[in-house]
């Protein structure tokens, strides 16, 4: 897989945490809302991570975002924060992203 940007780390890891959260994937307005850009703007950032496929669409479905089973990517909790756990990955994930336990 190619490398993502920052900011495509940051919603792939909103996304992955919304789903293990939710168990269904955000929408594109939901994601926008999240990170304060328009709908549109979404759509074109999971595009460029559906075509470096770090994630899939399926057209015409909604919530249709699906994750690929392996990405080498980690979803980081507040409780492993606290443990000193997964320091070299925590500034790829913003703390509002972060899951609790």
């Amino acid at each position: 897989m190619k490398k993502i940007t920052p900011k495509q780390k940051e919603l792939l890891s909103y996304i992955e945490s919304y789903i293990k959260i939710n168990g269904i994937p955000p929408t594109y307005a939901e994601m926008g809302e999240e990170f304060d850009v328009c709908p549109t703007a979404i759509a074109d950032k999971v595009k460029a991570l559906e075509k470096k496929g770090y994630l899939m669409v399926k057209k015409g479905i909604a919530r249709g975002i699906t994750l690929p089973k392996r990405r080498g990517l980690y979803v980081v909790t507040e409780k492993a924060i606290l443990e000193g756990k997964h320091k070299d990955i925590i500034k790829l994930y913003p703390k509002k992203h972060l899951l609790t336990d």
